[in-house]
């Protein structure tokens, strides 16, 4: 069952992903073994300030050539095009997210 769920928070050292499904509050920990999807853009109509930031997350994706992991959860620099860098601004957004 896919459910949708509002980002709350991210921890890159650790690879904690807080979340509230339905109300209740839950804790994930992203690896790096993680496989990422491409997210639906038709779900945000301009000008939601999330589409950017989606829009750069299924650009990182193609741009990856075979198969797509998360990759580092803590890198040694907070690059803002990395999976981690842009998790961190999908959450601080409070995006959605299908889990």
């Amino acid at each position: 069952m896919i459910l949708n769920a509002t980002l709350i928070s991210w921890i890159p050292s650790t690879g904690e992903l807080t979340y509230s499904v339905e109300g209740v509050t839950q804790t994930s920990t992203v690896v790096s073994t993680t496989n990422p999807h491409r997210a639906a853009l038709n779900r945000y109509i301009p000008p939601n300030p999330v589409l950017p930031i989606v829009t750069r997350w299924n650009t990182l994706i193609d741009a990856i050539n075979g198969r797509v992991t998360f990759g580092p959860t803590n890198p040694p620099l907070d690059i803002p095009n990395t999976f981690s860098g842009i998790t961190g601004e999908l959450a601080a957004a409070g995006a959605n997210m299908a889990v």
